[in-house]
């Protein structure tokens, strides 16, 4: 699975037309969704933790800044409050993407993508479908160590001063 599965699940759901626009060969355009994705998380933890909505976090606002618009957003924040107190925060990106995993499978979610990104989630065993989401954040893995690292050098820059 490529690091874009997420982002095409999410995109797919939601606005396909933004997802058909997508550019999986441009280095670019796979860390906009790596980030996007990473996004999703921060905007359910910012909420949870000031007992805000969704839409009133500074993440949402961020997310209508750098993605495809506030279509993706509003559902990304729709989804955020209605598992506030149903689960942990930071379980709310991987949860969404194994429910749009199942909502495709099951055909509740369709769009000119849905075949594409069945593809992706089909390609878990059947009955695993864990390994949809496991298989994308090890492939996110990566980039979010390569970011944590640039954090650690600039701390370690600091404190050598």
């Amino acid at each position: 699975m490529k690091p874009y599965a997420m982002c095409l699940l999410l995109l797919g759901a939601t606005s396909a037309t933004a997802a058909e626009r997508l550019d999986m060969s441009d280095p670019d355009q796979r860390q906009f969704c790596a980030n996007l994705t990473l996004l999703i998380g921060q905007m359910a933890m910012e909420s949870h933790g000031k007992e805000l909505r969704a839409q009133d976090t500074d993440t949402y606002k961020k997310i209508v800044e750098v993605g495809p618009g506030t279509e993706l957003a509003d559902a990304l924040a729709r989804f955020s409050d209605q598992m506030r107190g149903r689960m942990k925060p930071e379980l709310v990106g991987p949860y969404s993407t194994y429910s749009l995993c199942l909502g495709i499978a099951e055909e509740l979610v369709t769009g000119p993508v849905a075949d594409e990104i069945g593809q992706v989630c089909n390609s878990a065993p059947a009955g695993e479908e864990l390994t949809c989401m496991r298989l994308f954040f090890e492939d996110l893995a990566p980039a979010a160590a390569s970011e944590s690292g640039t954090k650690a050098q600039a701390q370690s820059a600091t404190s050598e001063e």
